[in-house]
């Protein structure tokens, strides 16, 4: 009993020196840098001393593996310098342009190249702040303090160390004096870099405000900038030659900016050409399913669909190349451009096989116009060459817009609101390309431009808006009418309405772009943004109140959308989660009322903490309408509460037959406030919630839809009753209708005044057909007795007679005629 008691001691002593050693060790190398600030004295002995060297040359070496990599900070200084040297070629050239001459789409280049460049700076100052912040860690500080400590106390000539511990603090010091000299190598490296980055970017910044201020300049005048008019130019030679070097000159520039927009996003090519290909196998594949299905019934999007895919190449190109553009952000005018020109062909082949023979011809006319408006983007504008290429572009236009305009020659289509439209639009470019050949010709050559460019980039949108818009709400619809889908309840039963929704959502937002593209043709999109952002923006203050416009907007659009969103998964819960689990009669209304509530209550704490309320603010509106509850609204609010009770205890649910009162009928619709009971009449009424409660209530269905059914029947007197029981038993007993548990019953009743009454009871599970069972069994018992010649007797009366008036007729003579005759 001893020797355990002394090992138990010992293991105790083991584990508080070890745990007291670990402490120290702890207290030394912790992260709190105050503490190394203050000149805390380590509490270490001599013995300690060497397991904290050994400590800390540990730590040292585990944070040096942290540490940035030599190989890969030059590689990223070389890629920085080299992207600087770029920079500053650049910067050099475009400092001598002058900005207030330059047209529109140089300024918009300019712009475009030169936000791309500011966040290539961006990134590189954020990766060489991020190395910077890893090489000053709390804990190498906090390691270089403790070490100074180390010195200060024992490596001095006052305190004799062992050899080892001596060889063990030196190498320690000299790791530490390595690793610091490496830390201050690498930092100096990174902050020449940065530093280097940090300059050109301003720089960069500086020349994007000249560029955006010069271009808003620009879109303000570009309808009153003057110059002179188109036959006050030199026409000598048209100087067609230095116009078309000027233009290659210029094409040339905008191709190299292009590709040092491509330079480090072949990621982004890759994933776009993997699109584009991906896109042409689905058409493919499309066009090869189509053919499988019944096209019946179809949508005016499917047979639109159909059609497109008679040739999958085109509209799949003319598909992935719109889409697959906006995979690049900020990208020069010259990609829009050239994708144009790229889409020439599948536009073509699409356009003929849905228009006219006779109109064949403008479309080789709209091809012409793209291609004269590729080339006038790069002629100088101040040249005589690019007015009179501008004046001709224009009379092209005008003169084929005429007869449509003269004899509303439009394409025939279904809705006449859209063929209207239509109308309005051509009649608008076509007064607008009038405009344009004024101008050119007396000189407002940007509003010439703007004007006569519009029609060609208005149907190049309208085009791509139309076939996306077709794409996508044709193939969803196919998606909706697909087996796939049509093993889910919810699509299944709400097909017809989905696929209105869904065109009607696809068709608001290609509207929506639409818009976006004229705004942008016409160059009022900033001025328009700049008017949309001060009108929903700015701050209205009524009294000490303080709102937006988009504050509004967007507390009625979560709150909109929150409860979309719970009547959304209502429906899925009902229609195909609930309904595959065994939960008991209730259970699932309740899951799905707190669900679409619990949804609703967190939309509109969301829309309240998203337009910045305070929650003391809705601690006053909560006191406030606790006090309306006090004073006026206490039937409502317990009409409230009684609908959550109902909702948790389900004493009454959808569908059941109950009895309120005189009030008999079925449960159509339970809400938070009251309910909604259709009696067997016809009638609907609104029952209040209060009212379930507080009152009795008759729940006929609410565990099953059994109901018990009493017949009585009666037979005359003399009947056989054996056998009158055995023929109505059985009548009970052939029935469908009647349950076998519990067991149908003839009961003898009693003996009446005029017939033996027999009781017949039994039991249905079928509560809404409880009147035809008992109807067809009284017509069954009625047949069975007439069968089996018992009589059905009805009251017999018995009349006595105690006098009679003697000068009644004829009385008591039978031979008086009348009385004969009688």
């Amino acid at each position: 009993m001893r020797s355990i008691l002394l090992l138990f001691c010992c293991a105790v002593f083991s584990f508080s020196y070890v745990k007291a050693q670990e402490d120290v060790v702890t207290e030394l190398l912790t992260d709190s840098v105050a503490q190394a600030d203050k000149n805390v004295l380590i509490p270490l002995t001599e013995e300690e001393l060497p397991v904290v060297l050994s400590e800390i040359q540990v730590r040292s070496l585990q944070w040096v593996n942290t540490l940035p990599e030599r190989e890969r900070i030059e590689n990223k200084l070389k890629r920085n310098d080299s992207a600087l040297v770029l920079v500053d070629s650049i910067l050099a050239r475009v400092r001598n342009v002058n900005m207030k001459r330059t047209d529109a789409r140089a300024l918009i280049n300019y712009e475009l190249f030169w936000k791309d460049q500011k966040r290539k700076l961006e990134n590189y100052q954020e990766s060489f702040s991020n190395d910077i912040k890893q090489l000053q860690t709390d804990r190498q500080k906090q390691i270089n303090r403790k070490l100074e400590q180390v010195e200060e106390r024992f490596l001095n000539d006052s305190v004799q160390l062992t050899e080892r511990t001596q060889r063990l603090a030196e190498k320690a010091i000299s790791l530490q004096d390595s690793v610091n000299s490496e830390v201050e190598w690498r930092k100096e490296l990174l902050l020449n870099g940065l530093n280097r980055t940090i300059s050109r970017l301003i720089d960069v910044e500086l020349l994007v405000e000249q560029i955006e201020s010069a271009l808003i300049d620009r879109e303000a005048n570009l309808y009153t900038n003057g110059e002179d008019p188109i036959y006050k130019l030199d026409q000598k030679g048209l100087a067609v030659h230095e116009a078309t070097s000027q233009a290659l000159r210029r094409f040339k520039g905008e191709w190299e900016a292009l590709m040092t927009y491509f330079n480090g996003k072949l990621t982004v090519v890759f994933l776009a050409l993997s699109f584009l290909v991906l896109v042409l196998y689905l058409f493919f594949w499309l066009r090869r399913r189509l053919v499988k299905l019944d096209l019946n019934d179809l949508t005016g999007f499917q047979q639109a669909l159909i059609s497109i895919l008679q040739r999958p190449t085109s509209p799949a190109l003319l598909f992935g190349l719109f889409v697959a553009s906006s995979f690049f952000l900020n990208a020069p005018p010259l990609l829009s451009d050239l994708m144009i020109l790229v889409l020439i062909g599948p536009i073509f082949r699409l356009s003929s096989r849905l228009v006219s023979t006779d109109l064949r011809p403008l479309l080789w006319l709209f091809v012409v116009l793209i291609l004269l408006r590729f080339v006038n983007n790069f002629l100088p504008q101040e040249t005589l060459v690019y007015r009179l290429s501008l004046l001709l572009f224009s009379l092209l236009e005008w003169f084929a817009l005429l007869p449509w305009v003269r004899h509303k020659r439009i394409v025939k289509l279904d809705s006449v609101r859209l063929g209207q439209l239509t109308y309005y639009t051509i009649l608008f470019h076509w007064i607008t390309i009038s405009i344009a050949i004024v101008a050119n010709v007396i000189g407002y050559v940007d509003l010439a431009a703007v004007f006569a460019e519009s029609l060609v980039a208005n149907l190049l949108g309208i085009v791509l808006l139309y076939l996306s818009a077709t794409v996508l709400i044709g193939g969803l619809h196919f998606l909706l009418d697909s087996k796939w889908l049509s093993h889910i309840n919810v699509i299944r039963l709400n097909k017809i309405y989905l696929k209105q929704r869904i065109a009607g959502l696809i068709v608001i937002v290609a509207l929506f772009y639409w818009i976006s593209i004229l705004l942008r043709i016409f160059y009022v999109r900033r001025s328009v943004q700049e008017w949309l952002s001060s009108v929903f923006l700015d701050k209205i203050e009524l009294g000490s109140i303080s709102f937006s416009l988009s504050s509004i907007f967007f507390f009625v659009f979560i709150i909109w959308i929150s409860v979309v969103l719970s009547r959304a998964i209502k429906a899925i819960l009902n229609n195909d989660v609930l309904v595959r689990m065994p939960l008991s009669k209730g259970v699932p209304r309740m899951i799905t009322a707190v669900t679409q509530f619990s949804i609703i209550v967190l939309g509109i704490l969301f829309a309240i903490r998203f337009i910045g309320m305070p929650m003391d603010q809705l601690t006053i509106i909560f006191s406030a309408f606790s006090v309306g509850i006090g004073f006026g609204l206490q039937n409502i609010f317990n009409n409230l509460v009684s609908g959550v009770i109902l909702l948790f205890e389900r004493p009454i649910q959808l569908g059941d037959t109950v009895e309120v009162g005189t009030l008999i009928g079925r449960v159509q619709s339970m809400g938070i406030r009251s309910s909604n009971i259709k009696t067997f009449d016809g009638a609907e009424v609104i029952v209040p919630n209060g009212q379930l409660i507080s009152q009795e209530v008759v729940n006929w269905t609410l565990s099953d839809q059994h109901r018990r059914i009493e017949v009585i029947s009666g037979v005359a007197y003399g009947s056989d009753v054996h056998k009158v029981k055995e023929l109505l038993m059985g009548v009970l007993n052939d029935h469908p209708d009647i349950m076998k548990e519990p067991n149908p019953q003839v009961l003898f009743n009693a003996m009446g005044d005029s017939s033996l009454d027999f009781r017949m009871l039994f039991w249905t599970a079928k509560f809404d057909d409880w009147l035809r069972v008992k109807s067809e069994i009284v017509f069954a018992v009625h047949d069975i007795l007439y069968a089996n010649n018992i009589e059905i007797p009805f009251p017999q009366r018995d009349l006595h007679i105690r006098s009679m008036d003697v000068n009644f007729p004829n009385n008591g003579n039978p031979s008086d005629p009348a009385t004969e005759a009688n």
